[in-house]
């Protein structure tokens, strides 16, 4: 179009209303064609903005969920090393009666308040990091951990007494046994004849 003011040096009224309105029609095809466009991005950026927020308060709700998780997992955990603690003042007050009774009426038998003791701790034993510090949470951990180290004393002294024996019987003559064989006669004549 450019073209067509340098070609001739005068044109017709009707060249000229020609020209300008083709220049006008194209000018308005252009400004429609980018209002188009405008409103395509506009509608595309809301879209976008949409989703952004959404996705931001997704992110917020899940790290209140996140926060709110750990809270509630610490808390349980102080829950449960309370009451564990509680556990382990009753295990050691049944333990301390129990032998007040056992010396009382001369009971020997203590496996299940060793069992009682030992399963307290294995069971307190994830929790013991969890600490509040108190004076009487210090005292009751100080008594139950002398308690189980009381019992462990008395299991490996058992255990030592019980293998000595084993030892000290292992292929030797035995007055008891002689004397009240558990073994038939034809059975004991098989076994020294061979």
């Amino acid at each position: 179009m450019s073209n067509f003011l340098k070609s001739k040096k005068y044109y017709t009224k009707k060249e000229l209303d020609d020209y300008v309105t083709r220049l006008m029609t194209n000018t308005e095809n252009a400004l429609m064609e980018q209002r188009e466009r405008i409103l395509e991005l506009k509608k595309e950026n809301e879209a976008l903005t949409a989703k952004l927020a959404l996705k931001k308060k997704r992110e917020k709700a899940s790290e209140q969920m996140q926060r709110a998780n750990e809270q509630l997992e610490t808390d349980t955990k102080k829950r449960c090393a309370k009451q564990l603690l509680k556990v382990k003042e009753f295990a050691s007050n049944w333990a301390d009666k129990f032998d007040e009774l056992a010396e009382k009426y001369n009971i020997a038998e203590t496996d299940m308040v060793d069992r009682l003791i030992i399963e307290t701790d294995a069971i307190s034993k994830p929790y013991n990091s969890i600490s509040t510090g108190s004076a009487d949470e210090q005292a009751i951990n100080e008594r139950f951990n002398a308690l189980l180290a009381r019992v462990k004393d008395r299991r490996k002294k058992e255990a030592m007494a019980k293998s000595a024996e084993e030892n000290e019987n292992d292929g030797e003559f035995s007055l008891e046994e002689a004397l009240n064989p558990e073994d038939t006669l034809d059975a004991i004549l098989k076994d020294l004849l061979g």
